[in-house]
């Protein structure tokens, strides 16, 4: 299992965030967003579950949190992806909302699909009419 960090980055305060996955570290991250975060630590706010950084999440800004850099672990193996999916699963598998009920499911098959989840979700979306037959949504993280 290693530690991965994801980019989110939300342009509308009611929009789902738009992901970029699997960074080597926090900074490279932040990086890809335009911002140093080891020059910026004022600007990067550490989240209470100790999970993430976001940016600038104070309400009495007038600022919506635009950035966020989250802490996820990755497996590495079939019994490390088997064990992640079942973690998700029964920390958020009940969750409300259909929006994030297909986070869930979508985080699973990236978790159970590794390196193939593109190529799964294109043979997902394929069809009798074409490539496009069906669509995918990855919902918004709860």
């Amino acid at each position: 299992m290693r530690t991965v960090f994801d980019l989110y980055h939300w342009s509308h305060p009611d929009d789902a965030a738009e992901v970029t996955y699997g960074f080597d570290t926090a900074d490279a991250a932040a990086q890809a967003a335009g911002i140093d975060r080891r020059i910026a630590d004022t600007v990067w706010e550490r989240l209470r579950n100790d999970n993430g950084w976001i940016i600038d999440p104070h309400p009495v800004t007038g600022r919506h949190t635009e950035w966020g850099v989250f802490e996820r672990r990755q497996a590495e193996t079939d019994t490390e992806r088997v064990q992640l999916a079942l973690e998700l699963l029964a920390a958020d598998g009940q969750v409300d909302g259909q929006h994030h009920q297909r986070w869930v499911i979508d985080q699973t098959v990236r978790i159970l699909t590794g390196d193939g989840y593109e190529r799964w979700i294109a043979g997902y979306r394929d069809g009798e009419d074409g490539p496009e037959t069906y669509s995918w949504d990855e919902g918004i993280a709860p």
